[in-house]
């Protein structure tokens, strides 16, 4: 089992260096509208910005999540000011498995601290086959 924790900013004409200095951290990934998915045929339809951390092997999601959350906490007022640009600010958690049933539970603190950044919360659970 994986769990992937992340912050992701989008919107139209993302100012990355703006976003990174609002978070006090350096994305793990950056994307503009048009680039291509991944190795799809897809595209984006919009400017992204993305700070993520994964763990393997059976790890607790929601302590993957705090960790991101706990990071993202001092800088709680300047992350909410995105949202004044027209940003949207997304915490997530996809916890990807092959059948082994993930235990979802998140504190209520993690989830007042979210509330507080201003932004959306998105749980994915990705099953494989393997």
């Amino acid at each position: 089992m994986r769990v992937e924790a992340c912050f992701t900013v989008t919107g139209e004409g993302l100012e990355f260096s703006v976003i990174e200095e609002a978070t006090c951290l350096e994305p793990t990934d950056v994307w503009r509208v048009g680039e291509a998915v991944g190795f799809t045929q897809l595209c984006r339809k919009c400017d992204g910005w993305r700070y993520a951390v994964s763990h393997e092997d059976n790890v607790d999601a929601s302590a993957v999540m705090a960790s991101v959350v706990d990071r993202l906490s001092p800088a709680c007022e300047s992350i909410r000011l995105l949202g004044e640009r027209g940003w949207h600010s997304e915490v997530s958690c996809v916890v990807y498995t092959s059948g082994q049933m993930p235990v979802l539970n998140f504190k209520p603190c993690t989830i007042s601290s979210i509330a507080r950044l201003g932004a959306s919360l998105d749980i994915d659970i990705i099953l494989s086959a393997s």
